[in-house]
């Protein structure tokens, strides 16, 4: 059974209970019965969804989820899908593994010199954090031939305006028409047939997303305990193409502080692998590297 680090800490900063879960935190209150008993819940939902995953053969590991994402970006990459979710929380490969397969089926980000002058089913559209309603139907709009990733840009999935929009343009309609009742003057028409594919990266869980979008699209969840977050950079250190500006000593040396402290390691994400790399890259020969990365681990 896989490992979950929990614990209930007094911030004595801000005088309450803090119960976590792999460094994720699930609660903040003054009353440490009220901590215990929110953990308790948390991790008997836990126990829930590993109960159900495995008596409905879904054990996917951690390897075949991020797999899954590849295979599937792929699929509105060529256009043989319109859309994909791709859930999980920050710090864990969502972008990377999304951009890196988009890349690989020779698409560039448009903000890029070489997209200057490419058609619009060669290049893809980054889009990050807040966007309005009316600010999507443009992007959508500008990019009506190209693959849009909305990357923890949140606030599409909870409008209702922006859910509609994004319902047009990922139906199963052969041809998705968008519309808007522009104002006079705009520069936009209040009509388009959008012809793209669209991904988003959230942070948010899969289940809390609108259910007309998520019916509309491929999904992926990527949540993962810190066994699991561990066994994922494991596997991109051993594949040479992750972080590739530090050596494999470097990245090595970096994993093993990492697996070695692993229950005071809070929030761990790649972020973690990344920054305890960075320090045992940057610091000089004679310093304790490893004091130093843990105390930044240990802060978050």
């Amino acid at each position: 059974m896989t490992t979950v680090n929990a614990s209930v800490d007094f911030d004595r900063s801000r005088g309450k209970y803090v119960a976590q879960v792999d460094g994720k935190v699930i609660t903040k209150t003054k009353s440490l019965k009220r901590a215990k008993l929110m953990l308790q819940e948390h991790l008997a939902g836990l126990k829930e969804i590993a109960r159900s995953d495995q008596s409905n053969g879904m054990n996917f590991s951690v390897s075949d989820r991020f797999s899954f994402v590849e295979s599937l970006t792929e699929m509105v990459g060529t256009r043989s899908a319109p859309s994909l979710i791709v859930t999980g929380e920050g710090g864990i490969g969502k972008t990377f593994t999304v951009t890196k397969t988009l890349h690989s089926l020779g698409l560039i980000e448009s903000n890029e010199e070489e997209a200057i002058g490419k058609p619009a089913s060669k290049v893809y559209k980054m889009v990050r954090g807040f966007s309005t309603p009316y600010g999507l139907y443009r992007t959508l709009y500008e990019n009506s031939n190209a693959i849009v990733v909305f990357d923890d840009c949140d606030s599409i999935l909870r409008d209702p305006t922006a859910i509609n929009l994004l319902k047009a343009a990922l139906d199963s309609y052969s041809k998705r028409y968008v519309s808007w009742n522009t104002e006079r003057g705009s520069d936009l028409p209040s009509s388009f047939l959008f012809e793209g594919g669209v991904i988003f990266i959230s942070n948010e869980t899969l289940a809390s997303l609108d259910q007309a979008v998520r019916t509309r699209s491929l999904c992926v969840d990527l949540s993962m305990t810190a066994d699991q977050k561990l066994e994922r950079m494991i596997q991109l250190v051993a594949s040479g193409d992750f972080l590739e500006e530090y050596s494999k000593e470097v990245k090595n040396d970096a994993l093993q502080l990492i697996r070695t402290n692993l229950s005071k390691v809070r929030n761990l994400s790649l972020r973690s692998l990344l920054q305890v790399s960075k320090i045992r890259a940057k610091s000089s020969s004679g310093k304790d590297w490893s004091r130093l990365a843990m105390y930044v681990l240990s802060q978050k």
